[in-house]
């Protein structure tokens, strides 16, 4: 677990602009007529308590809706909130299945945070050739801490044979993407 943070950063749950300018009642309104886009609001306005009371129970009620219907936001954030342990008991297996089927809609976070996961997390099964998979896949999104990451298996040589020259191309590319960890990481080889 070296540095394994599923980062707040990582997009925790965010209200999107259009759920912000619809209220409750409208959103509910459009979930009930089949509106997974409403649905998903729903499921972060309960998980926030935005405009009703915190309830990760109705929550998690109104991701699986949006889930069920295809949208990729709330698989991730089942994804997470089985990680967490938010309104359900904590079930790392869950997590990555919600994960995963976020990161095959595209969800960008989803695919680190699984890539995380089979690399260093202790709750699943190690699989760095996953890892590697999953990180390749949020690097083509542009996500800077997979190419930490990645830089971080050519360094160590986890699942990969160490490769100094692959490792500075990551923590460099990383860093100019605005990861301090990774400018840091460069400046120590």
């Amino acid at each position: 677990m070296k540095k394994l943070l599923f980062i707040l950063l990582s997009a925790i749950i965010t209200l999107p602009i259009y759920a912000q300018q619809a209220s409750f009642k409208e959103n509910l309104k459009a979930a009930e007529s089949g509106d997974n886009r409403a649905m998903y609001n729903l499921g972060i306005m309960y998980h926030e308590g935005v405009g009703v009371s915190k309830d990760y129970s109705k929550a998690i009620d109104w991701f699986n809706k949006a889930a069920t219907k295809g949208h990729g936001g709330a698989m991730y954030n089942l994804g997470y909130m089985y990680f967490y342990g938010e309104g359900v008991s904590k079930d790392y297996s869950k997590a990555a299945n919600w994960y995963e089927k976020a990161a095959e809609k595209g969800e960008v976070n989803a695919m680190y945070n699984l890539g995380l996961m089979y690399y260093e997390s202790g709750d699943i099964p190690t699989d760095y050739s996953k890892a590697k998979y999953w990180f390749e896949k949020a690097v083509e999104k542009e996500h800077a801490g997979a190419m930490r990451e990645l830089g971080d298996m050519y360094y160590f040589g986890d699942g990969v044979p160490e490769n100094d020259t692959k490792a500075k191309y990551w923590y460099k590319q990383s860093c100019n993407a605005g990861n301090k960890d990774a400018c840091k990481d460069l400046a120590d080889m």
